[in-house]
This record gives structure tokens, sequence and C-alpha cells, in this order.
């Protein structure tokens, strides 16, 4: 040990000299035993690895050992099996194994190593033959050298004698763990996966903890899709293990994968216990609040959008977590050495329900930083801290505790915008009238994130100071639009009715959230006075979101439709660790049943129809185009958009007329404009309004028909057809020019021309169709086959059958769709052929024997 020493100390300090003179004496001092070989390797190894690194000896070493081993010395054999081993040449140290092999047979080592690199050179059978030598020399190695076997084969790709020597070396050993284990991951290697789950199992029995065989089982029963064996053994470890790192892993993966088969709160169950009992080990703690983290926000969406069960049944379970979990996430939320766990006990607390947590949270939201705390930089601050504090407070807001009042007043006055709206969030979340006066303040705090809290928060209280400010805010048009929309919500969270005239006129003084959110409350409200000027803001609403006013407009007119039961203010949606009163503002009021229309509220309400549309005809642009797409809505008659009707009366078909004859002359004034959309969608409703006192199509699609814009002409033919519809016979004179327009007009004309006469049925000019099918433009001849199908005239089976043969496959099955609707020998026999036709859209058209179905 001596000797060992001080060559280790020259080796370091560049005396390889003397260093190897020391490992030759501990080599003289080791003896030649057997059981010395261990030894005096270790010392042949330290000497090699000196003089390699030295170099300057190095050819002269080599050459000694060289004549050495050729004279008959062993010892140089394994200097040079150790030198070799660290720069391989050419054939060794193969062949020096082997000779050294045959003068020490009894050496298992020299063996092992001779295998080693017959295994490396893919040598397998001489391995596998050496290994047999080693077992019969020593029996006591037969298991030993049985698995190796099998390796070798496993290697070879040798499977079926793989398997046969597992089962040898495990006849050796049939109660040992660790051979099933080894049997297990050989099967895993070679993919035969039931095989090696049996292995694991057997291993599992054996040896129950077994942590690396257990989690490798439990990866096969997920890839096996049997998951939740997987995870009542991931439940198993971490009941029954020691090792608080085992447990650990145990819990991540059980999260993971209990996270996908929606069982975490079976997991729950389980690891909540654990957390108790085993107190004095944190590891189930840490397990349990990170399984909180993924538990409890999705327990929270589903009791924000899912339905009214859905709803209640997750409440139901945040309440039975509260109950329970409430000690490990305040421990958490007490772990200053562990941020990540303070952070998640705050992300979860506050939706638990339990108001115990919002003391603690309110006292963490208090403190201030410490002194050595990142300093402020101008105007930026970065304060690690502060982000943690406000998430505390609004966690503790959430909970609703008016107890908290006192210590959170104070933090209003916070120079930190941040704090100050956390602060204002949880005065309205405690729905406490105490907090009625600070409230009203803030709503004329200078910041408007603030002044959006402050009025959702009086929303939330019952006390008769809240409408007054709630509807002089609304009422003013220099606060943001967030902020009123804010005070609109709070106004129909409390159906204040002294609100509506504040409530109608920010129905029509912008275009933001707060015409929106004040349509719902009107909607609350229920008045049914303030029909007309919903269903007049409904066309105005320039291309928004109709949700809240179709909504409104149901329950104002007597559609049955139920009041929103649900305030979302539990929301609180951060932006760069600010409130972010748009979107908040953006998700209210949440999901709205969507009522049908009735005819009722269509005749009721027809002149309040009449003059919202009339308002919307003469904005700008953009909402004329939105209300002339809604008139445009329906195939044949006047569409309302959202408002109108499934069905139709006498009743309906006046109040219709009446609109019509109102709107008639606005509608015709945009004929007009200069924006060809414009100009399309105003002849096509000109169209639908003809009838009655209202006349004028006729002139309209004449003048549209040599409009130079393609869409402007498009529009007027199909409005002939229309008119055809309505009137129960084409126009001659348009229909003439249809049919001019077929034979003589750009292809895309001819196009929709086509398509055109398709629509008037028995009407159509079935002679100007049949001469139109051998036109020179593919996409004509496909819409001449199409009409000719709608047609049904006998004569139209001849073209027909010649469009099947067309060099193109669009047009083929367009007509092999066509045929459909002929009964004819030769029409049937015709598509039986087609069925074969080498393009799969013409197959296609074959199959689906209804010409609707393109």
């Amino acid at each position: 040990e001596f000797y060992k020493g001080r060559a280790s100390a020259h080796e370091g300090q560049k005396h390889y000299q003397q260093a190897i003179d020391d490992w030759k004496k501990v080599l003289e001092l080791v003896g030649t035993k057997a059981t010395d070989r261990l030894a005096r390797r270790d010392a042949r190894r330290h000497m090699v690895q000196i003089i390699t690194r030295w170099g300057q000896k190095e050819q002269q070493y080599k050459r000694d050992w060289d004549a050495q081993f050729k004279a008959g010395v062993a010892e140089a054999g394994y200097f040079l099996v150790e030198y070799y081993g660290r720069k391989p040449m050419k054939g060794e140290p193969l062949a020096t194994l082997e000779a050294l092999h045959k003068r020490v047979p009894d050496d298992q080592d020299v063996t092992l190593d001779l295998v080693k690199t017959y295994r490396n050179q893919r040598r397998y059978d001489d391995a596998v033959s050496m290994l047999l030598e080693l077992a019969k020399a020593v029996p006591s190695r037969e298991r030993e050298v049985y698995w190796q076997i099998s390796e070798i084969k496993r290697e070879a790709r040798k499977d079926v004698e793989a398997r046969e020597w597992q089962e040898k070396a495990l006849a050796k050993s049939p109660s040992d763990p660790t051979a099933y284990m080894r049997i297990a991951e050989g099967y895993a290697e070679m993919q035969q996966f039931p095989e090696a789950i049996a292995a694991y199992e057997k291993t599992v029995q054996l040896d129950p903890r077994n942590a690396k065989a257990q989690f490798a089982l439990a990866q096969l029963y997920v890839q096996g899709g049997q998951p939740m064996k997987a995870a009542e053994l991931l439940r198993s470890v971490m009941r029954n293990a020691n090792d608080e790192e085992i447990v650990g892993r145990a819990g991540r993966e059980a999260i993971d994968l209990e996270e996908m088969t929606d069982t975490l709160g079976e997991l729950e169950k389980v690891v909540s216990p654990l957390s108790f009992m085993m107190a004095h080990k944190p590891i189930y703690r840490r397990v349990l609040v990170d399984l909180y983290l993924r538990y409890v926000p999705r327990l929270v969406e589903r009791e924000r959008h899912g339905t009214d069960d859905v709803r209640r049944a997750a409440r139901k379970e945040l309440t039975r977590i509260g109950g329970h979990g409430l000690q490990p996430l305040l421990e958490a939320l007490r772990d200053e050495k562990d941020v990540s766990q303070q952070r998640v006990a705050v992300a979860v607390l506050g939706h638990l329900g339990n108001k115990g947590a919002a003391a603690p949270l309110v006292r963490m939201a208090r403190q201030e930083p410490t002194k050595d705390a990142p300093r402020q930089i101008g105007t930026l601050r970065e304060d690690v801290d502060l982000q943690v504090r406000v998430a505390a407070l609004v966690a503790a807001g959430r909970l609703g505790d008016p107890n908290v009042l006192a210590d959170v007043l104070p933090m209003t006055e916070n120079s930190e915008v941040a704090m100050r709206e956390a602060a204002t969030f949880t005065l309205g979340r405690s729905g406490d009238r105490r907090a009625v006066a600070p409230l009203l303040k803030l709503v004329n705090d200078r910041r408007p994130s603030v002044q959006t809290l402050a009025c959702l928060g009086l929303g939330q209280i019952d006390d008769p100071r809240t409408a007054p400010a709630l509807i002089a805010t609304l009422s003013d048009p220099r606060h943001d639009d967030s902020t009123r929309a804010a005070c609109a919500y709070a106004i129909g969270t409390r159906k204040i009715t002294s609100a509506i005239p504040a409530l109608i006129g920010a129905l029509g003084d912008n275009r933001g959230e707060a015409q929106r959110l004040a349509a719902w409350a009107l909607g609350q409200i229920a008045d049914p006075k303030t029909v007309g000027p919903l269903i007049r803001a409904y066309f105005s609403r320039v291309g928004r979101s109709d949700d809240e006013l179709v909504w409104a407009i149901g329950r104002t007119s007597g559609a049955n439709v139920p009041a929103l039961t649900y305030m979302a203010y539990g929301e609180y949606p951060l932006r760069s660790n600010k409130y972010n009163a748009a979107e908040a503002i953006a998700n209210l009021p949440g999901d709205l049943p969507r009522p049908a229309a009735g005819n009722k509220l269509v005749v009721e309400h027809a002149d309040d129809i009449a003059k919202g549309l009339l308002e919307a005809l003469a904005e700008h642009r953009d909402v004329v185009v939105a209300v002339l797409a809604d008139l445009d809505g329906d195939p044949v008659q006047l569409g309302l958009g959202a408002l109108t009707p499934k069905t139709s009366d006498p009743k309906l078909a006046a109040a219709l007329s009446t609109i019509s004859e109102k709107i008639a002359p606005a509608v015709s004034a945009q004929l007009a404009s200069e924006d060809p959309k414009v100009r399309a969608l105003a002849v096509s409703v000109m169209a639908k309004l003809d009838g009655g006192k209202v006349k004028g199509a006729d002139a309209a699609i004449t003048k549209a028909l040599a409009d130079p814009i393609d869409p402007v002409r498009a529009s007027a033919m199909n409005a002939i057809a229309t008119l055809s519809i309505r009137r129960g016979s084409p126009p001659a004179d348009l229909l003439a020019q249809l049919t001019k327009t077929l034979a003589s007009g750009p292809w895309a004309d001819r196009r929709v021309a086509a398509l055109a006469l398709g629509r008037l049925g028995a009407a159509s000019d079935t002679g100007a169709l049949i001469k139109a099918a051998g036109d020179g433009s593919s996409f004509v001849r496909e819409a001449v086959a199409i009409s000719l199908g709608t047609s049904k005239s006998p004569t139209a089976l001849e073209p027909l059958l010649t469009l099947t043969r067309d060099e193109v496959a669009q047009v083929r099955a367009a007509a092999a769709r066509a045929l459909a609707g002929f009964k004819d020998e030769r029409a049937v026999k015709r598509r039986a052929e087609l069925a074969a036709d080498p393009d799969p859209v013409v197959r296609a058209a074959v199959a689906a024997p209804d010409p609707q179905k393109s």
C-alpha cells in the first residue's frame, strides 16, 4: 500500500520512472497465487497507463514484453494484453489473448477477456465455444455462462436459441428475481413485448421493491394499451418505496400518465393520505402539490365552460380537494427553500374554495421584498417576488373571504399597478358592503385596468350605492371601452332596471365591447320595450359577433330564453404580470344559448327591423356589406341574418313585404355604389324584394348584366333565376339576355348563365343548353351537364350521353351525376360503364347517385 501510494504521488508529479519502479515493487510484493490475480492486474494496468502516457520508453518496454512472451514468460503476455487494450493493432489483442489462454488455461479472467474480444469481432461461435469450455472447467459459473451465451445469441439475431439458453440459465436459479429481470430485458430488446411483460411481472412478484423492473413494466403496459395497469403499478411504487428519488419518479410518471387517462382524481385519493402518513418525507407533499397543479386547472376549466352538470361536478371535486388538500398546500406556501412549490400552491389555492387559505395568501402578498432584492433601474423594476405576491393576492380574492378586507385595503394605494389591480379584484370578490366605498374611489383610478376591476367588483356587491356609479361610468364616453363594458356587465348581473337608458345609449354610441355587453345586460333585464333598440343594433353591428344581440333579442321578445346564472367574476387573465382587461372583457359573459328565430319577432317588430336596416344601410361600406349579406342570406326571399324565421305563414309574408317596401329605396341606391361587391349584393337583394309595391328589379338586373365587373354580372344572372322562382316564370327579355350570354359571352359568363338556366327548371331554355353542350370551354360544358340534369327534359338525354364521353373528367363526372335522374335504359347502361372509368372523379360521381351530391 505504501508503494502504491508513492507511485500515485510520483505519477502526479510526472516522475514516471519512479512511479514505474514503485509499481514493479508492488508486483513483487503481491505474490502470484490465484487469489492475487486481481491485485496483479490492477498493478499492470497502472504500469501500462504510465508507460503509454510517458512515451519515452514505450517501444523498449513493448520489445521486452514481446521477447519475454516468446520465451515463455506468461507475465509478459498479461502486459501485452493491457498494452494492446490501449493501443490496438491489426490482429491484436486477439492473437496475444489466444496465446496467453493456451499458456494459462485456468485463468478465468483471460478466458472472459477472450470471449469479449470474440464478441466485439462478431465471432459468436468462438465466443460460445470458449464460454462452454469455462462452464466445463468451473461448474459454479454455469449460470453466468448461460446468460452470456443467451446475450451472444441475441446479438447474432438467433432469438430462438437465445430463449433456450435463457431457460437453461433460469433453471439454475428458478427463484432469482435478477434472472427474470435479465430475461425481461432480453425480450424487450427483441421486441417480444408480451413475453417481456410476463417476465417483468414475475420479477416484481419475487422482488416487490425492484423499482427498475416496475418502471420498465409500467412503460410496457402503456405501450401495450393497458394504461390503467401501469397507473396501478406506479401507485404501488409510491405506497411501498423507501427511496425518495424513486417515489418522486413514480409520482411524476403517474401524474403524466393519469392526466392522459383523466384519472388524476383517483391518483389524488392515493397520494393525499400518503402525504399525511409520511409527513416526515417532503417528497410525498411535493408530488401531491405537483398533482394539484395538473388537476385543479382541468377542474377549473370544466367549471367555467362545461354544462350545468359538469360545472356542479367540477365544483364538488374542487371543494373535496379544498377540504383535505389545504394543509399540504399551505406547507408548500411556507416552503421558502422551494419557490416552485410556493408558485404551485399560489396557483391552486384560489380555486379550491377553502377560505382558510385567504389569510395566508394575503400575508404572502404583503411581504415586502428583501433588502438584497434587485434594485430599480429607471422605471424598470425587476423584482422576482412581485409576480408571486400578485398571484397570491389574486388567489385570495378568488376565495371571497371578507375577513381579509382590513389587510387588503392598504394595498389599493400601492404604487405597483399590478398590486393595486389585484387588491381591487380582491375587494370586489369579498362581496362585502365595506368594500363599496373604496371601490367607488377606485372607479376613478388613473389606470383603466383598475377602473375595470372596480366596476366588476361593484357588480358583485348588493348595495344601492353601486347603481349610480355604474350608470355614470357607462354613460361617460370618455372612459375606456373595457371599463364601460365592465360596468354594463355589472349592471346586467344586478339587473338594474334604472340603467336601461344608459344601456340603450351604449348600444349605438360605439362599436366596442361596451355595445356588446350592454346588449347582454338588456337581455338579462329582459324589458320588452328594449327589443326595438336591440334589433336596430343587430343590423349595425359591423361584422362583430352577434351572439349577445341574438340572445338578448330572444330574451326581450318573449322567446322563453333563461337568464344567465353563472357569472364569470373569478377570471383574472394576465399579460406581463398585469391584469389584461381587454382579454377579461372579451371572455364575458361566456357561452350563450342561441335561440331560434320566430315568426312572432318579425311580425310584431317589422317597423323596428326596417328602421334598423335603414340605419345600417346609411352607414359606411363595411356595415352596408354586412347588412346586404344578411338580406341576401335566403335563397329566394328576403333574409334577416340570425333573425330569419325557419317557417313561413301569411303574417310573416306580410311583415317581410312591409320591410321590403321600406328598405327598397335604400337598397336600390346601393346599385350605384362604386364598390362592385356592394353592387353585386344589391342586385341580388333587389330580386328578393320583388313583389307587391316593390318594382325595379328588372331594370336593376338589366343594368347589372352590362356591368364591367364579372361578379356583378354573375349576381345579375342568378337574380334572373330568383325572379323566375318568385314570379313563377322568368321575364322574357331577361331570359333572352341570359340565353344570349350563354351563346356569345366570355367563358366565365357562359358558365354562370348555364347554371342560372338550370335553376329555372321547366321554364329554362333547354334548347340553348343543348346547343351549349358543344362549348369550347370544359367549365361551360360541366355547367351545362349539371343544368341539363336538373331540367329532367327528355331531350336532354342525348346530349348528356355525349358529354359522358368528354375528354375532361370533370365534365364526364357531371354528366354521370345528371344521368342518375333518368330511368332510360341507355342512361342506366352508360352509368354502369362509367363505373369503370379510369378517372377516380368519374367513378366517385357514379357511386353517388344523387345529382345533388357533387
